[in-house]
Parts: structure tokens; sequence; C-alpha cells
């Protein structure tokens, strides 16, 4: 295994050579996303996403239709803070669906009918999400957090934004993200370094030079509790805090303090409500951007508990740094299973390309399975104590039940 770093200008191509593997994992990642909307350009990252891999007269074929005429999966996503088109194909006819990729990044069409095409579908895929109960919850406990952050923005867009978008508006987009300095290219599997270097090189050399800064600011937590009433039989109980300033370290402490509160089969938020029956699909999760991370715990629950659940899900929390104290030997089992887990994910190269994009997009720098699992290690109990004491007071989000109103 080598990971090549390569330098075209301010862009970086990483090339992750595997040998014995038969596929290749090509991903482009755009360093903008829903995060570095304006309110006028809301939803206009997803809306471009599906502008480039839409088949237009230019690519005919498109894109989609590339990477399944080769037999490979494609994977294209809008997030907060970066776009990513990828897809996996075997390592003697990926060039071709490459290709494709570089025609349809470098010639977005902005045809009339296309772009309301696109629109409607963008539209029905924000409706099939809100009809998502728990997709919906979760967003709705970003925003309970952040308020009108713009790391709060929808990936997907909304309904009125979307609507509202013209072709002159995503161009504005495009033009900011489309262009050297915030494009990486993630390379892995079979493939040369040398002539993956050359493949990536000729994508950033189409792209425009201009420098348009990004301007983001940190978000500052918003502590409360919000209830909304739902016409559901139980209730969603979300209860989220923010990490201000995440580094390298901060992530491997966060993913620590996940594994150790619910993530894992005896986490202590699982050990806690085991014995009841109140609450069930309980689980923790993370989410690291570049300036700071999210930490949340949901559950669903009969209406009639979901005051006790909160409290008991947040008395959980502040015993960390309080009356329960983790104890090293239970973080370092938690951090070795984290470093367990990305070994049997670093199997696949689609993981591989991900965690490479991902952690060099978040923290800029290549990382490594060795790296990783070092800095897991370096992760001790007051690690954890001292992470607790800085989030700070939770933003509480309550879909409630109709039992709990009626």
């Amino acid at each position: 295994m080598t990971i090549d770093c390569l330098t075209f200008g301010d862009s970086t191509v990483i090339v992750d050579s595997l040998p014995g593997i038969a596929s290749v994992c090509a991903t482009v990642w755009i360093g903008r996303g829903s995060r570095d909307e304006t309110p006028a350009t809301l939803g206009a990252a997803h809306l471009l996403e599906h502008l480039v891999t839409a088949a237009h007269e230019d690519v005919p074929g498109g894109f989609v239709s590339m990477v399944d005429a080769v037999g490979g999966q494609y994977k294209v996503l809008t997030t907060p803070e970066f776009t990513v088109y990828g897809f996996t194909a075997s390592a003697d006819s990926w060039e071709r669906p490459w290709a494709a990729l570089t025609n349809q990044l470098t010639s977005v069409s902005f045809d009339s009918a296309l772009f309301e095409h696109q629109r409607t579908i963008v539209l029905n895929e924000i409706a099939d999400a809100a009809d998502d109960q728990s997709r919906a919850a979760h967003q709705l406990a970003i925003q309970d957090l952040l308020g009108p952050h713009p790391l709060a923005n929808p990936a997907m867009g909304t309904i009125d934004g979307i609507h509202a978008l013209s072709p002159a508006a995503v161009r504005t987009h495009m033009k900011a993200a489309h262009r050297r300095p915030d494009v990486t290219i993630v390379l892995s599997g079979a493939v040369d370094r040398t002539v993956g270097g050359h493949l990536a090189g000729t994508l950033i050399e189409a792209l425009p030079r201009t420098s348009i800064p990004t301007r983001r600011t940190p978000p500052v937590a918003i502590p409360g509790r919000t209830v909304r009433q739902r016409q559901q039989s139980r209730s969603q109980v979300l209860v989220s805090w923010l990490l201000p300033s995440a580094g390298s370290l901060d992530a491997a402490t966060l993913g620590v303090l996940n594994r150790v509160m619910g993530a894992g089969a005896h986490g202590r938020l699982r050990d806690r409500f085991a014995a009841s029956d109140s609450s069930y699909s309980l689980y923790s999760y993370r989410s690291t951007f570049s300036d700071c991370a999210i930490w949340t715990v949901y559950t669903m629950c009969d209406p009639r508990d979901q005051d006790r659940v909160t409290g008991s899900i947040i008395e959980a929390h502040y015993e960390l740094s309080g009356s329960r104290p983790p104890a090293n030997d239970e973080v370092h089992r938690a951090g070795a299973a984290l470093a367990g887990s990305l070994a049997l994910g670093l199997e696949s190269t689609h993981m591989r390309a991900n965690w490479l994009g991902r952690s060099f997009l978040t923290h800029p720098e290549v990382p490594s399975y060795e790296g990783s699992k070092s800095r897991l290690a370096q992760v001790g109990a007051d690690h954890l104590v001292e992470m607790v004491e800085r989030m700070g007071e939770p933003s509480v989000t309550i879909l409630e039940g109709r039992t709990g109103h009626e």
C-alpha cells in the first residue's frame, strides 16, 4: 500500500495504490456545500450536483450511464461542507467514466428544460425526505442547536429555496466551487501513481484558477428545549451538544466518547436503558466539521416517558465529568474497538477513498491507519472529562407523539 500526495498548484491529488485489488474508486471532492450558500442560493449545491451528473448534448450518455455501462457503482453526495462525485469500477475500465465525469464537471449545462427537469427531481427528493420522520428529526435537531447559522442549512435545500433558485444563482455557486483551490481528488485501488496523477491533473487543469475566499464563521450553540407535536405513536428525543474547534485529537476523543456512551453494544446509555421497555432504537452519533463537531443522542420512547428519558440522557452525559468518571481501561477498550472497525472498513476502496477525502477536507492532512490508531491510543479518561466540560449545555429536540397531548 502506497499513499502519494500530489500537488497541482493549490489543488491536491491523493493516490492510494493498493496491490492485488481489481477495482478503482475515483472521487472528486468540491470544498463547498450547503454551509457556503447564501440566503439567495439556498439549495444551489444540491441542484448543481444534479446538473453535473445529468446527461446533455455535450455529454450524451452522461456520467451515471457511463458508470453503469462498465458495471460500476456511483456515489454523489452534497453535505454542509463539500460535494463529492465518485464511482467505483474495474481497473481496466475506470478511465472511461472518469473522462465522462471530467467532461461534466467542466461543461455543466444550464439549458432551461434540463434545469427545470432537475429542479423537479430535487423537489421530489426533498418531499420524500420530509416523509422520513427520523431523517427530518435529525435535521430539526441541528437547526435547534445552531439556529440560523449556515451550518444548519439543509444539505438538500428546502422546497421554497429550490423553487426560488434561478440558473444565475446556481452559476454563482458553481463559479465559487468549481475552481482549483477548492478541488481535491482521491483515487484508491489498482491505480498507478503516474497514470492516476495524469488523469486527475487533466481535470484540475481544466478548472479556473480564480480565488474566491471561503468565509466561514464558527457556530455557537443555542441551548434549550424545543417540543413539536407529531401524529405518531412514539416520541422522538434528540439531545445534542456542540464541541467548538474540533481538531484531529478532538475527533478521536469524540469517537471514543461516542463509543463509551452509546455506540457500543455495552455503551453506558444502552446499559442504563436495558432494563426499561420505555426506550428503544437508542443510539448516538457524531458529526465532525472543519471548525466544530456535534454529538447527538437519539431515541424513541413512550410520550409519557419523554421527560424522564431526556433527563436520564443528560444525566448520563454529565456523570462522565462528575459522579461516574470513565476508567482508563474503559476508554482504551473503546479506542481499540474503533481502530478495529477502521481496519475492517479500509478493506474497501470506497471506504478508503471516503476516509481519505473526508479527513483531508476536515483536517488538512493525509491520514494513515497507523496514525489514526496511534491517536486513538492517546485518548485517556482525562480527555473525555475535559471534552464533556467544554461541550456546555445541550439542545433538546422532542417530536412528541400523539399520546402526549391527547
